[in-house]
């Protein structure tokens, strides 16, 4: 309905979420209803709500670079979401999925910065994207940038 509002979370993807996800998404959207007075804040405490940890930010924009494959392959991750990367840092490996004897290909990070999305399938081909790293931005540049009257 028109002026309904709508709360939306990515949680996972591939169609699929984790415990762990589905708890951060729950914890979040309490914390959100509490903070806008939808929800007392005594209340988003019972129904699980718990402190937030600080807030990251990161440049998905020019800064950010992507690990690309060029062969088909088994991907193996060898880095997690959030973790900082040095450029030109082994990510992944690549194996032949009709011969896992055969040595695995490295895939280096394109450059450094924090890993801000990674591929959950494993089966590649190629062109497809395994891993976006990019730099973190300070949070009182993203603010001032928001509202420039803050500077």
């Amino acid at each position: 309905a028109a002026g309904c509002a709508v709360i939306s979370c990515e949680l996972g993807g591939s169609g699929r979420v984790s415990q762990k996800a589905l708890a951060q998404g729950w914890a979040g959207v309490l914390r959100l209803l509490a903070a806008e007075g939808a929800l007392h804040p005594d209340a988003a405490a019972r129904l699980g709500a718990t402190r937030a940890g600080p807030t990251r930010f990161a440049d998905l924009g020019a800064g950010a670079a992507m690990a690309t494959v060029m062969h088909h392959g088994l991907a193996e991750p060898l880095v997690r979401l959030g973790e900082e990367v040095a450029a030109g840092q082994t990510i992944a490996l690549l194996r032949d999925p009709f011969d896992l004897s055969a040595p695995a290909r490295e895939i280096a990070a394109p450059a450094a910065g924090l890993v801000l999305v990674r591929r959950r399938n494993a089966l590649v081909a190629p062109g497809d994207h395994l891993i976006l790293t990019g730099p973190e931005i300070a949070a009182e540049t993203v603010l001032r940038a928001a509202d420039p009257r803050a500077a």
